[in-house]
C-alpha cells in the first residue's frame, strides 16, 4: 500500500496545489510518511463535477453491477493486507485488535450491502397479484416500485407546497446542479 499524498480526480494523480500537511505516529509523535496537499477550490470543483458525471453513468448501471462494485471495494480493502492495520493503528492510536475488527465490520456492511442491492428489495417493488375470486368485484393485477433518483432540482418534488411564502423565499444556502 503506497500512501503518496496524492489527489485522485477522474482516475488522474497529482499533488495538491496548498500547504503540506502529515499523518502523525499517535504514539511517538513523528510524521509518517509524504506529505499531503489540500486541493485548490479549483480542483475541489473539478472532483464535485467529475462526481455528478460518475453519478449520471453509475445510476444507468445494473444492480448485479452495482452489487459487483461493493464487492469489489470489499476485496481491495482485504488486498491491502495488515499494511492497512499497521498503518492506520499508527495514524489513531488505536490497537490493531480494534482496526482489523473494523476492517472485518466494514468488508461484511459492504458484502451485505452487495447482497442487498442484486435482490433488489430496496426499490419496494411489490406485486399483488390479480383475485378473479374476489368478490363484488375482482382485483386487477398491480404493482408498485420505489425509484431513488438522487437530488436536484429537476427531480426533487418542490417543496415550496409544505412552506409558507416567506420561508419558500428565503434563498438556499445551497444549490445542487441539475441531473437530467
Amino acid at each position: 500500500m503506497a500512501i503518496k499524498g496524492e489527489l485522485l480526480i477522474e482516475g488522474e494523480s497529482f499533488t495538491g496545489a496548498g500547504k503540506p500537511f502529515f499523518a502523525v505516529e499517535q504514539s511517538t509523535g513523528t510524521k509518517l510518511g509524504e506529505a499531503f496537499h489540500s486541493a485548490t477550490p479549483q480542483q475541489v470543483e473539478r472532483a464535485l463535477a467529475s462526481s455528478w458525471a460518475a453519478f449520471r453513468s453509475y445510476r444507468e448501471t445494473t444492480l448485479h453491477d452495482r452489487a459487483m462494485f461493493l464487492e469489489r471495494i470489499a476485496a481491495n480493502i482485504l488486498d491491502l493486507g495488515n499494511e492497512l492495520v499497521d498503518r492506520a493503528s499508527a495514524e489513531t492510536g488505536l490497537p490493531k485488535g480494534r482496526i482489523e475488527g473494523e476492517r472485518t465490520r466494514t468488508v461484511g456492511q459492504l458484502r451485505l450491502f452487495a447482497a442487498e442491492v442484486r435482490k433488489g428489495r430496496f426499490q419496494e417493488l411489490r406485486v399483488d397479484p390479480a383475485a378473479p375470486e374476489r368478490k363484488p368485484q375482482r382485483s386487477p393485477i398491480s404493482s408498485c416500485a420505489m425509484y431513488h433518483w438522487g437530488l436536484s432540482r429537476s427531480s426533487a418534488p418542490p417543496i415550496s407546497r409544505w412552506l409558507s411564502q416567506s420561508q419558500a423565499e428565503t434563498p438556499r444556502p445551497h444549490s445542487l446542479p441539475d441531473v437530467p
